[in-house]
This record gives structure tokens, C-alpha cells and sequence, in this order.
């Protein structure tokens, strides 16, 4: 029946934004969006403009042995990592990101069954870039700032607010060639109490295939101090269309190179500019 009902919302919200798109836009300067790859963009929404960003539909699953012990995570994202930006100055822009609905289902051979769902945390960051503000400018850098509050339901996450600093990138080369990335420190709720550190970096290379679809190829690698889940690394590989200048869909996957990864994440989502 959940499903049913956002199936349904779903379908009015297309309806709006089709409605948008055919009335046209003129904007600043072109969309750019912190999705559907895990690198942030450097570039900023134009200043009283608002963005949405949001997983429509996401699952991932992941399997995890330990001699005979076996433990399946599965997680259904409906509305997931909703990123609503703000233009705030020709550099600045302000983001809130929330999970609407998360359904975590793990099944352990000794541990048994569990399974939480709900409402997700919500992560405030403030985008600020440095130099090359437009998607055309050969080179791009912008600092993020970020706090996490702990917003979650049933258990889905962890109690304590946690703190990040990223520094995403971006370089335009010939024949429409584009290589980004981020390296990124977060202070997150640690094993022991207090926090650990965690340490992201990810490379991002991309190409328009024609004037409204690219593909994006990434690799992702996370690390905690003091953790046993080691190195989390992942390959992601998506496919983005622009609809028209304001609204883009898109669609992805996410696979896991490593142990501690998730093995799967697919979902495809969308972006409006207001």
C-alpha cells in the first residue's frame, strides 16, 4: 500500500514537472547536481534559485560472511536522499538532505531477523566555491562543510550528530572529457564513544554520449579509523538525461570491490531547478 501511495504521488509530481518544463526556463547558468555519482559537484545554485535532488526509487543489498555465520542486508529507499538547495550568493548555496522512507530488512544465521523502516537522518551542508562556478570553467574547487543530526527512526542509524569537510573538484579536458573528484574527512560516531575519523575520496570521469544523455564512470573509497569494516570501495557506473536545462533523470549503479561494501545499490532518481 506504501508503495501504492508514493506511486501515486509519484505520478502528480511528474505531471508538475513536465507542466514546468514545457512552460521553459531561463536560468543563469547550466544545472549542475551533487547526483546521481557519489563526488559532489563544486558548482553552486545560482542565487534565489532552489534545486531538488532525489533518489525516486533505490534498493541495495549486501551479503557478508564470517566462517559458517552468513548475514543478507537488504534496503528499499522510496523518496531516498532528498537534497533541497538553495541559492544563498554567486558562490553559496545551503543544503538540507533527508531520507523520507528507509525499509532495512538483515537476516542473520545466528542472530536471526530484523527489520527497521522509516524516516532517515538529516545532513545540513553549506556549499562554498572557490574559483570556476560554471560547468564550462576548465577548472573548479569548492569547500563543503556538512553536520549530520541524528533525525533517524527505529534504529535505522546511530544517535550522535557527526560532523564533515569535503573538497570537491572538477577539471574540463578536450573532446568534452571531464575528470572530478572529493576528498573528504568526516568525524562520525565512533566504536569506542567519541568520534573517529573517516576518510572519503572518490575520482569521477565523464562524456556526453549526445546533447541531453552522459555516462559517468567512479571509483569511491572510504575508510574509518578504529574500525573493522576497513576499506569500503566501491565502482559506480550512470547514466544522466536532460530532460530540458532545468530537469535532468537519471539512473545507476553502485558495486561493491571490496568486503565491508555494499555489493549492490540501483536506483534512479531526478532534478528540478526552480
Amino acid at each position: 500500500m506504501l508503495i501504492k501511495r508514493f506511486a501515486k504521488h509519484w505520478l502528480m509530481v511528474c505531471v508538475f514537472l513536465w507542466a514546468c518544463v514545457a512552460a521553459g526556463a531561463v536560468i543563469e547558468k547550466p544545472m549542475s547536481t551533487e547526483r546521481p555519482s557519489k563526488t559532489d559537484s563544486p558548482y553552486s545554485v545560482s542565487p534565489k534559485r532552489y534545486q531538488i535532488e532525489t533518489n525516486v526509487m533505490g534498493y541495495t543489498q549486501d551479503k557478508d560472511c564470517l566462517d559458517v555465520d552468513c548475514t543478507r542486508t537488504k534496503t528499499y529507499e522510496v523518496f531516498g536522499t532528498n537534497n533541497l538547495r538553495i541559492g544563498l550568493t554567486d558562490r553559496t548555496d545551503i543544503q538540507f538532505i533527508t531520507d523520507v522512507y528507509l525499509n532495512k530488512s538483515v537476516e542473520s544465521d545466528t542472530d536471526g531477523d530484523d527489520r527497521m523502516q522509516g524516516f532517515g537522518d538529516t545532513t545540513v551542508r553549506l556549499k562554498y566555491n572557490l574559483t570556476g562556478n560554471h560547468s564550462a570553467d576548465k577548472m573548479s574547487f569548492a569547500l563543503l562543510p556538512s553536520i549530520k543530526f541524528a533525525t533517524n527512526r527505529k534504529n535505522l542509524s546511530h544517535s550522535t550528530i557527526e560532523y564533515g569537510l569535503g573538497l570537491p573538484f572538477n577539471f574540463n579536458l578536450s573532446h568534452d572529457w571531464s575528470i572530478g573528484g572529493m576528498s573528504v574527512v568526516n568525524w562520525v560516531n565512533g566504536e569506542q564513544g567519541g568520534y573517529d575519523l573517516n576518510y572519503v575520496n572518490a575520482l569521477v570521469v565523464s562524456r556526453p554520449i549526445n546533447q541531453s544523455l552522459k555516462w559517468y564512470l567512479e571509483y569511491f573509497t572510504s575508510v574509518t579509523e578504529h574500525s573493522d569494516d576497513t576499506w569500503k570501495n566501491t565502482i559506480d557506473f550512470g547514466l544522466v538525461y536532460a530532460v530540458s536545462p532545468t530537469f535532468s533523470l537519471d539512473a545507476s549503479i553502485y558495486k561493491g570491490v571490496t568486503r565491508a561494501a555494499d555489493d549492490t545499490k540501483v536506483f534512479f532518481g531526478l532534478a528540478y531547478l526552480f
